[in-house]
């Protein structure tokens, strides 16, 4: 929809369609539209619910709201949405969970959905984060970007939080700009983040490494996941564009990942192609 000053009515009926599976909600990305849910919405056969460009009113309870009146909704998208108080999604049939881009000023967001098999979270992180057990969890894929720090007190809370409560999936994905975006330095060092060896992973058997730098924050971080995780098996870092081109660098790269200490039945494998294999 193009959004303008017009403001856009749905009819009260739409929002109780009971043959609705899949409702794919986007406006124009020039201007957020507000969101109004009508007390009347329930969407019982929903199952795919994805939302673009959207600001709801009243939003700790209008998205709630939402929510819980789709009683088997099992995927759920949001993106370029803007939450200025607290996002609660707490489904129990909840299945796949993505939020892209999302204006979280000041804002919690709380994920409560014990059957959750996929998450990705990609753009500036909330001030905070509740999140639930996911004993069900397959895949995690984090990507935070923090492009201005004077915005939160400690941007190393927010990444460490976000990762030691999705440490229970079987296949992590975090983004090499992530690690850019905290103070990670030396396991010595009091400021650093360092896994702690009496809460590792369980099912932590792969991680990937995307846009990898090379920088000495992201070696750190790899040696302290191949130090720690005893249960890894493969650890895969694909070389960004920039460092693809470098074979200096390249080289200079691989030397030092060769002398870090792994688990007896990890393979590391650092791939030079820009595209994610």
């Amino acid at each position: 929809m193009n959004y303008s000053s017009t403001s856009f009515i749905f009819p009260l009926s739409f929002f109780t369609y009971d043959s609705l599976i899949l409702l794919d909600l986007r406006f124009d990305l020039a201007v957020i539209a507000k969101f109004i849910i009508p007390n009347t919405i329930y969407f019982p056969n929903l199952k795919i619910l994805r939302l673009e460009s959207l600001q709801f009113l009243n939003e700790i309870t209008s998205t709630r709201k939402f929510f819980s009146n789709c009683p088997i909704l099992e995927k759920l998208s949001l993106t370029f949405c803007d939450i200025f108080e607290r996002l609660r999604i707490g489904h129990p049939t909840l299945k796949h969970l993505a939020i892209t881009y999302c204006g979280f000023t000041e804002s919690t967001v709380e994920i409560d959905a014990p059957i959750l098999l996929t998450i990705s979270y990609t753009g500036e992180p909330a001030t905070d984060f509740l999140l639930g057990s996911f004993p069900s969890l397959v895949e995690a894929t984090v990507n935070l970007n923090i492009q201005d720090f004077e915005e939160y007190d400690d941007p190393n809370k927010v990444f460490v939080k976000i990762f030691e409560e999705l440490s229970s999936e079987k296949l992590l994905k975090i983004c090499a700009d992530s690690f850019l975006s905290v103070k990670i330095t030396c396991v010595e060092d009091e400021d650093c983040w360092s896994l702690d060896p009496k809460c590792l992973p369980p099912h932590l058997k792969v991680i990937k490494f995307k846009i990898f730098e090379g920088h000495s924050m992201e070696l750190n971080a790899i040696n302290l996941f191949l130090k720690y995780v005893q249960f890894l098996e493969c650890v895969t870092i694909v070389a960004s564009l920039r460092l693809f081109e470098d074979h200096l660098e390249q080289n200079s790269v691989i030397k030092q990942l060769l002398m870090f200490p792994k688990p007896p039945n990890c393979v590391v494998k650092f791939l030079t192609s820009s595209s994610d294999t």
